[in-house]
């Protein structure tokens, strides 16, 4: 009963210390404005931190709103390649095309979002790929899965990315496929999606094996995202008629991730809930949506602060830094990491939504992110949580599916950027008697 008082006088006291005598010197005690010798507040950030990079399952990317393809180079988590699959399908009504009307052209139209990866000064290349049989409009597709396609492509083109244009990227597609969908739209045989499908499965889009540029994010719902079908309605009209088959009305679509990182440090993870010491990746880890890549937490020595005696925890706090050089407006930073406790085999064991935040340290001209470590470090305190619990930073789930932006961080011995633990405590020390 008396240690239950004390304690929570304690944490009476610190709390209204915190509040106004956080800042100053961090590395000596603070003395409590008392009558008494027997009460002090203390401060470290020299616990034991570990951490190491995750792999874990494949995301589901079926219908997430975009097509995403590209490939980049990059020197942290090596190749990364993107490629799409897609449905195609009518537009709010069948195609109704005069009789004596003439073909002109086939273009695949996509419409650019603002997201890129990579470098968008480097020629590129784009190739469009018909699909050997339809997609499985119930099945859902992760990041993994792939469609098979035919070997040749029906349309290509090298170009420099630009996603913030309000211009879409254009294909020609071939003129056998243009003149066989214009042909069957005049003799009435595209009045549903089966129709169509059953000529044309869906198509794939493929980069170049040998690009360095960026992976782009195309938006599926645009009226800019179709295959428009170019037509006169005679040989002596000059004006063009068209006719766009919707993207958004092709049912399934899904985007596929891969990654070679055979030529990094990270050549070893190779397993799904395998992980890699920060010790064999130059000290520092790596997270990374679509592959997802995933940086662990450790702080295997938190039950030691019980040996200091009576004391109470004021505040956690956890801070990751970036390393320097690793982003750029090339490869920027996320704005937010989603932080989620695991077990020992890397599985996710929380469903609380935790997120940490991007910060500005000007006077040192650096960012970090910190989240509020004070629940978790007393519930493992008070609670005896196992020792092998951690925990997981990744980007935010709404983005992992969506985007293949990547960050690189300081592990606990890294020189300059480190994951640290800083930790504010209240100790008492009783009088022998």
């Amino acid at each position: 009963m008396m240690r239950f008082i004390l304690v929570f006088i304690i944490v009476i006291l610190s709390t209204l210390v915190i509040s106004c005598q956080l800042q100053g010197d961090e590395d000596i005690g603070l003395e409590l404005p008392l009558d008494t010798d027997n009460f002090g507040m203390y401060f470290t950030d020299t616990i034991t931190v570990t951490s190491s990079t995750v792999l874990l399952d494949s995301v589901a990317t079926t219908n997430t709103g975009y097509l995403i393809t590209g490939q980049y180079i990059d020197g942290k988590v090596g190749k990364v390649t993107a490629k799409s699959y897609l449905g195609v399908g009518l537009n709010d009504a069948a195609p109704d095309i005069e009789e004596k009307a003439v073909f002109d052209s086939l273009v695949l139209m996509l419409d650019y979002d603002t997201y890129n990866y990579g470098d968008t000064t480097q020629l590129q290349s784009l190739y469009v790929q018909p699909l050997t049989e339809q997609l499985n409009e119930s099945e859902t597709y992760y990041g993994f899965d792939q469609a098979i396609y035919e070997t040749i492509p029906i349309g290509s083109q090298s170009f420099r990315a630009r996603p913030y244009t309000q211009h879409p990227l254009r294909i020609r597609l071939a003129d056998d496929l243009g003149s066989k969908l214009f042909e069957m739209a005049k003799n009435n045989l595209l009045s549903s999606e089966t129709d169509l499908k059953t000529y044309l499965h869906g198509l794939a889009l493929i980069p170049g094996s040998d690009d360095n540029g960026s992976i782009l994010r195309f938006t599926v719902a645009s009226d800019s995202t179709v295959i428009r079908l170019y037509y006169h309605e005679n040989n002596l009209d000059t004006e063009a008629f068209t006719y766009d088959f919707k993207i958004s009305n092709g049912g399934t679509y899904f985007n596929q991730f891969s990654s070679d990182r055979s030529q990094t440090s990270l050549s070893s993870l190779q397993q799904t809930f395998q992980a890699v010491k920060s010790e064999l990746t130059q000290e520092e880890t790596y997270i990374q949506g679509g592959i997802s890549l995933n940086t662990r937490i450790d702080i295997p020595y938190l039950h030691s602060l019980k040996s200091l005696g009576m004391f109470a925890i004021n505040k956690a706090e956890l801070i990751v830094e970036p390393v320097a050089g690793s982003y750029s407006t090339t490869v920027p930073l996320p704005q937010s990491l989603f932080l989620q406790e695991v077990n020992g085999s890397n599985w996710i064991i929380s469903s609380a939504e935790e997120y940490m935040y991007i910060k500005a340290d000007n006077i040192n001209n650096t960012r970090f992110y910190s989240y509020d470590l004070t629940s978790y470090v007393n519930a493992v305190l008070e609670e005896g949580l196992p020792s092998k619990r951690g925990l997981l930073l990744s980007l935010p789930a709404t983005e992992n599916p969506t985007s293949l932006q990547r960050l690189v961080l300081g592990s606990g011995t890294h020189a300059e950027y480190k994951v640290k633990v800083k930790i504010y405590y209240t100790l008492v020390q009783l009088e022998e008697k």
